[in-house]
């Protein structure tokens, strides 16, 4: 008998282990945090979730031809003069550069600013990117050759040939001040890509030098090269919609996975939803205006990424928690806009920022951005989305408003208040005597780096020293056709037909 309840009481341990094993099992599986698993919906027009190729976002942001004797033009359309057109032969950058760094002894000096801006005002071609990129992992990332001689450049923003120095491929970095000439044995092979670009039909710029009498090489169209209409937008998600709800609820299944079932969600007075997993471990907060923040507090596990593997990180996370199918046509493409790094406790995170383009126009956001994604390690721990949706150009009923302002007249009309503007941010330089025109005109067009047109997405409410969205929009949801002009690292915006201000934002 004693043998039976010692047996008996042995089989009761045993059984208890297992239950207890098998509790701990069943509850790792439930409470598993791992989003990749769970439900998934495609990005924006990819049809599935797979990860957004790194040539699909990053290409430069302009490229500049000087076909001589002053006469130049401007492209925004980039990606396929950087890539090459696919199924095509067609001479591109990353064709010239591949045979060339492929060439042996290659030799990399720096040389001053003055010396390539005086290269570059012979025949020659310059594509410059909005932000800085690692030369040696941009080699490895791309499958380039890769000389030891690239070592020596830290980053660059800019790429460029000129037929002055037609052995020589010309780097910058524009934030660092930085310029390197890469010199072989023979033509450096790009002279092709500008006589391609000149067999096309292109709108002719100008240095800002050649206006006003300031030494400022920033390029400026003497008119518009196409028409731009106002387009009608909404929210791709509206959370205050309740044909909305079950996209709504697919969108915010992406960040939780199998967890979104024990995920608590909070529903504040002012309409913002907030759904949290566990003690704050992931949250995501979905706004009243259909923008939505997520955060990881674990981000940063799994090693460490360079540049290129946080851009991949950001890509496969925009595609995996991409926007439910929209309900517009009109073409839609994100592009890398801004990329930075930092360093905190040991550990590097990259911020990427994604700017948006509706049909090959590039849509400007007053307060905010379309994506902002932030990778410490190789985890996610920011990610921000804020995408529109837009019926296909054809459809939205709109007519251009005229000819567009010219616009040089934009800086002619406008330079006072852009110079109070600048003044109250602390951006420019006292004058002792503000009421010399000439002398605050000067001011303001030596600090002029950009002019582009697009269309603007206003912010609710815009009143800031004469910069003031027209009342005709004030109570409509449009995009708004502009011209951009840059000015101090503050965008300022106008009327693409009239040249009325339309706000400014930056620094």
């Amino acid at each position: 008998m004693n043998t039976r309840t010692a047996l008996a009481e042995r089989l009761k341990n045993i059984l208890l282990v297992v239950l207890v094993l098998s509790t701990i099992l069943l509850l790792y599986f439930l409470w598993n945090d791992n989003a990749s698993a769970g439900f998934r919906i495609p990005g924006a027009g990819a049809g599935n979730a797979e990860t957004i190729p790194v040539e699909d976002v990053l290409y430069p942001e302009r490229v500049i031809v000087n076909f001589g004797a002053e006469n130049y033009t401007v492209t925004s359309e980039t990606a396929s003069l950087w890539y090459g057109a696919e199924g095509s032969d067609e001479p591109a950058f990353m064709r010239a550069m591949q045979t060339f760094l492929a060439s042996d002894n290659i030799a990399v000096g720096a040389i001053s600013k003055e010396d390539f801006l005086d290269v570059m005002r012979a025949r020659s071609i310059r594509a410059d990117f909005s932000f800085a990129i690692p030369a040696a992992e941009f080699c490895s990332a791309f499958e380039l050759p890769r000389p030891a001689a690239i070592n020596s450049i830290d980053v660059f923003t800019g790429v460029a040939y000129s037929e002055a120095s037609p052995e020589s491929l010309l780097l910058c970095d524009g934030f660092g001040d930085r310029y390197y000439r890469l010199a072989v044995d023979g033509d450096a092979g790009f002279k092709d890509i500008i006589a391609f670009v000149e067999t096309a039909e292109n709108a002719s710029y100008y240095p800002l030098r050649t206006f006003s009498g300031v030494e400022n090489d920033t390029m400026l169209p003497l008119e518009a090269s196409g028409t731009l209409t106002a387009l009608p937008y909404a929210r791709n998600i509206d959370p205050s919609d309740e044909d909305d709800a079950e996209r709504l609820r697919d969108m915010t299944r992406t960040f939780f996975g199998k967890s979104f079932d024990f995920t608590r969600k909070i529903t504040e007075g002012n309409g913002t939803i907030v759904y949290m997993y566990g003690y704050g471990e992931k949250v995501l907060v979905i706004n009243r205006d259909g923008s939505f923040e997520y955060s990881a507090a674990e981000a940063g596990r799994g090693g460490t990424a360079d540049f290129f593997g946080a851009l991949t990180t950001a890509l496969s996370f925009v595609a995996s928690h991409g926007e439910p199918e929209g309900r517009a046509t009109a073409q839609k493409r994100i592009y890398l806009k801004d990329a930075r790094s930092s360093v905190s406790d040991g550990q590097r995170t990259y911020g990427f920022s994604f700017g948006l383009k509706l049909d090959g126009h590039t849509v400007h956001y007053a307060d905010s951005e379309p994506l902002t994604v932030e990778v410490t390690g190789r985890a996610v721990r920011y990610y921000k989305r804020d995408m529109i949706d837009a019926p296909a150009r054809e459809q939205s009923g709109e007519t251009p408003a005229g000819a567009a302002f010219a616009p040089f007249d934009l800086l002619t009309e406008h330079f006072a208040r852009i110079y109070g503007a600048l003044l109250e941010k602390g951006l420019a330089a006292p004058l002792e005597n503000v009421s010399d025109d000439e002398r605050v005109f000067e001011r303001v067009a030596e600090m002029v780096t950009g002019l582009s047109s697009g269309l603007l997405r206003p912010a609710e409410t815009l009143s800031r020293d004469g910069f003031t969205v027209q009342s005709a929009f004030a109570d409509e949801r449009n995009l708004l056709p502009v011209w951009v002009l840059s000015v101090g690292g503050v965008d300022f915006y106008f009327d693409f037909y009239t040249g009325a201000p339309a706000g400014y934002y930056g620094e």
